[in-house]
């Protein structure tokens, strides 16, 4: 019996990698900041310095979600004014929505995020 497939190409994102020297430089960077002792606001923010620059983006945040309580509270966040330190209810923003799709999430604009914390115009 002769079995046969066709493989599709993969999604076309929009993001480039970068490229193994660099990648592996940022990744060393990131290893290292993680070797010394931080309090967890100052890891949180490292590590969300580095993703930001590993997506080569200009912004982002990190929440802590406590599926319990039915509720996350924002940590870090650069660029973005996503009121680091405040919690919200997990139905609601962009982490909401990540939270419920257990996946990451796009959307066509801000403005389409349900309750979202920042300016839709932004």
């Amino acid at each position: 019996m002769n079995v046969s497939a066709t493989r599709e190409a993969a999604p076309q994102t929009h993001l480039a990698m970068p490229d193994h020297v660099q990648l592996r430089r940022i990744v060393g960077e990131f290893a290292r900041d993680l070797a010394g002792q931080f309090d967890l606001d100052q890891l949180l923010e490292r590590i969300l310095r580095r993703a930001v620059s590993l997506l080569e983006s200009s912004s982002g945040s990190i929440a802590l979600v406590d599926e319990r309580s039915g509720t996350y509270t924002k940590m870090v966040d650069l660029s973005v004014g996503c009121q680091a330190g405040q919690t919200f209810p997990i139905g609601e923003g962009v982490t909401g929505e990540v939270v419920r799709a257990r996946s990451g999430v796009i959307f066509d604009e801000y403005a389409a995020v349900y309750r979202g914390h920042i300016d839709p115009t932004t």
